[in-house]
């Protein structure tokens, strides 16, 4: 009997452990849309297609897609490391209209991600001179970027932004730490050829 017992212990101990690793990895890898934000972007494009997103137009090497993101119609920017085309970052902008509209859009999407990520790692949401909410001028405020909304994540292998944008709309940018890194050498070395 000690020895079935002393069997099932270590047989649950070690589901238990495969579940936490399991549960760790996917911790560890950014994703936008369930897709990791990694490897090559014709891949990651395709993926992104599956969820029903559609390619409206590469340029300079960034795909622009349109879709649904958190059950609102959107643009998606897939960004590559400049040489090796590894998808580093991706840019999703959504909303539009008043100031009010706008608040309201980055406040519940804030709030999403809190719940997903925890508390935000910093804060801005201020305006500069000569601008004020409640000035009646808040979408030119934004225009002349003298409006910071701004929200940061730092999962693991990433980092996340949630920002009402100088485009008078509400965007998450994911970047992908590692892949940001490779990027800023491709282009250094890139320049390097150049001298």
């Amino acid at each position: 009997m000690k020895i079935v017992l002393s069997f099932l212990i270590v047989i649950l101990t070690t589901l238990s452990l495969n579940a936490q690793v399991k549960q760790d990895s996917i911790v560890d890898k950014l994703k936008f849309n369930g897709v990791e934000i990694d490897g090559n972007i014709d891949k990651f494009v395709n993926k992104m297609k599956t969820k029903g997103f559609i390619v409206k137009e590469t340029k300079d090497n960034i795909v622009t897609m349109l879709g649904e993101f958190i059950g609102k119609e959107c643009r998606l920017y897939v960004i590559p490391t400049p040489k090796s085309k590894i998808v580093c970052k991706v840019a999703v902008f959504f909303g539009g209209g008043s100031w009010e509209s706008l608040k309201r859009e980055y406040h519940n999407v804030k709030d999403l991600f809190s719940k997903k990520y925890g508390k935000s790692s910093n804060e801005f949401e201020f305006f500069k001179d000569p601008y004020y909410e409640g000035d009646g001028y808040e979408l030119q405020a934004l225009k002349n970027d003298k409006c910071v909304y701004a929200s940061f994540y730092t999962p693991k292998g990433g980092a996340i932004m949630v920002e009402i944008s100088g485009a008078c709309t509400v965007s998450v940018s994911y970047e992908n730490s590692a892949n940001m890194d490779k990027a800023k050498q491709e282009r250094e070395e890139s320049a390097m050829d150049e001298i």
